[in-house]
């Protein structure tokens, strides 16, 4: 879900929206009233009897009343327009609403420690990526580097290109990739896998979504702002999920004393109106080339010590086996 800022924004631009269509419509009817008026003065003729078949042979009367015609369409485009913007604004409250509602429960019903835990997990994501970034630069000069180190080594031993050989060291990186015939060029590239696709495929595998949204932002202080947004919305989506799982389990938190974090996960026992549960979590990566990811598992406490007392069973009768 978007940030209240953000739909308070949107909301308030579909608001301002709505404000001119009413203003060009209330010109539109100005405009249609005017000529109605003259229309009637000049022809003698009220414009709502009249037809384009009754006025032919009339050019004025004719082309003034189809300009009437023409403003009443305007107004009915217009009209629908602005429906289509309350039903825009009614939608965004329905999200503000929302939103709002999201806010209040992450403020006043979940637990600090949880909070915590997402933070952390948010700000080594934000690091991930803008390290992730810098890696992604460097590894897009590298695949040009080899590139053109392959376009001059093509142009040396392909037969195709022997009118260039002497001059390769002296080509711009333009004529390396402007050399006739291309076909050759093209499977030496591809036998290498430096041609265009395999490079394509190769940065998007390396960048990812969230580094390729990145570089669209020239700028880095919008690409941190897109970065810190984006991380946001997930912790949020994260944090709520995970609440949401609880609440399922245990109704509304009551005492979350019993739970803790250490290194990087969340675990221990969470108490609610309605019970106790047991939260685990299994995280992976948190390397530089793999993001920290996890999976948080949420057990009613009697449902989780009844799973370890079988597991104890199973694991006695695997020895009472072994002793026989």
């Amino acid at each position: 879900m978007l940030s209240i800022e953000t739909i308070s924004q949107r909301l308030a631009d579909a608001k301002g929206k709505r404000e001119r269509l009413i203003s060009t419509l209330n010109r539109h009817i100005s405009a249609l009233e005017k000529k109605e008026r003259e229309f009637e003065k000049t022809y003698k003729l009220k414009p709502e009897l009249c037809s384009e078949e009754s006025l032919r042979g009339n050019d004025n009367a004719f082309w003034d009343f189809f300009s009437i015609k023409s403003k009443k369409s305007d107004i009915l485009s217009v009209n629908k327009r602005i429906q289509e913007a309350e039903e825009r604004i009614q939608a965004l409250q329905a999200e503000l609403r929302s939103a709002e509602a999201q806010q209040a429960f992450m403020e006043n019903q979940i637990p600090d420690v949880i909070k915590d835990f997402f933070v952390r997990w948010k700000e080594d994501s934000i690091s991930f990526f803008s390290n992730r970034y810098e890696q992604y630069q460097d590894f897009v000069q590298e695949l040009r580097t080899k590139e053109l180190t392959a376009r001059k080594e093509a142009v040396r031993t392909v037969p195709a290109y022997s009118q260039y050989a002497e001059r390769v060291d002296r080509m711009s990186d333009y004529d390396l990739h402007n050399v006739f015939p291309r076909k050759p060029m093209e499977d030496f590239l591809k036998s290498l896998n430096l041609d265009y696709r395999s490079i394509s495929e190769a940065k998007s595998s390396f960048a990812g979504p969230i580094v390729s949204a990145m570089c669209k932002y020239n700028d880095p202080e919008q690409r941190r702002v897109f970065l810190e947004r984006t991380m946001d919305r997930e912790m949020r989506s994260k944090m709520l999920d995970l609440a949401q799982r609880i609440g399922e389990k245990v109704g509304r938190i009551t005492d979350a004393a019993g739970l803790h974090v250490q290194n990087g996960e969340i675990a221990g026992v969470i108490y609610g109106e309605n019970g106790s549960a047991t939260i685990q979590t299994i995280g992976a990566g948190g390397y530089n080339i793999q993001r920290f990811h996890f999976r948080t598992l949420v057990h009613e406490l009697e449902q989780y010590q009844a799973q370890e007392q079988d597991e104890q069973s199973e694991q006695e009768e695997d020895g009472d086996e072994m002793e026989m």
